[in-house]
């Protein structure tokens, strides 16, 4: 069988498609995994830990950025809190949030984990669920946007 030119490259063009939607659909099969996994280990977190009050008590740099040149450095609020054993645990945020500004003084609700206290986070939306729902918009967008892209391409064409 003889294809012409203009068969070929549709035939290639197909082939590159659905590869192509394949890597997007594994990468974000990928994320909503680790989205889940992620949230399964902080509700967890959640549904055990011990609450309590603590209080911002000074600022810590965090380095954010992957690579040296993309690096910058931002504040993230240091709380000390009393477990209720009477134990006192100072503990750093492990993630930034621009919008998030805590002042010195400031009183913040913290949950730790009873057995290792100095496993805590304080409680609020940010801090606990945002960086898994943004994982799970960004997978759900791999796999459907690409899919719904080949499908709108195929439809033009015809």
């Amino acid at each position: 069988m003889n294809f012409s030119t203009k068969d070929k490259e549709k035939q290639t063009e197909m082939i590159v498609g659905i590869l192509s939607v394949c890597l997007f659909v594994f990468i974000g099969v990928a994320m909503l995994t680790g989205a889940y996994l992620l949230h399964a280990d902080k509700k967890n977190f959640v549904r055990h830990a011990a609450r309590t009050t603590g209080t911002v008590v000074d600022f810590d740099i965090l380095q954010t950025g992957m690579f040296q040149k993309d690096q910058r450095a931002d504040r993230v609020p240091v709380v000390r809190f009393n477990t209720h054993k009477g134990e006192t645990v100072t503990f750093s945020v492990d993630s930034y949030a621009a919008w998030t500004d805590y002042r010195i003084g400031e009183t913040v609700t913290v949950l730790y984990e009873k057995t290792n206290p100095s496993k805590a986070d304080i409680q609020n939306f940010y801090e606990l669920w945002f960086f898994q729902l943004l994982m799970a918009v960004i997978g759900v967008c791999f796999i459907v946007i690409p899919p719904y892209t080949i499908a709108r391409h195929i439809r033009q064409k015809k």
